[in-house]
């Protein structure tokens, strides 16, 4: 079996390749925009206006997420739009997650 370098970039086992979905700005290593400090800011915003409780209906946790409520990779013109994020617990983000993927 012939040896292939783990490290070259372009193979997909290496979590550092750089994959865009065209137009989006979207990677498979996340979006920049998570990481700016206008995001950080927004973020902090959102929780302390919101109070940082989860806002699924009938679950009363602490919220360790904010999430999109439309998916940015179908509207990433909505990425700093209040209307369209919600702060969840983990649990219902991943939840939440796994339901629009089917």
């Amino acid at each position: 079996m012939p040896y292939l370098k783990k490290e070259n970039a372009s193979l997909p086992w290496n979590p550092k390749r750089d994959t865009k979905v065209k137009g989006s700005g979207w990677t498979s290593t996340g979006n920049k925009k998570y990481k700016s400090y206008k995001w950080q800011q927004f973020r902090k915003s959102i929780f302390a206006e919101r109070g940082g409780i989860c806002e699924t209906e009938g679950c009363y946790k602490k919220g360790n997420v904010l999430d999109h409520i439309q998916p940015v990779r179908l509207a990433p013109e909505r990425f700093f739009d209040e209307s369209n994020v919600q702060i969840l617990c983990e649990s219902c983000h991943n939840s939440k997650s796994a339901k629009e993927r089917l």
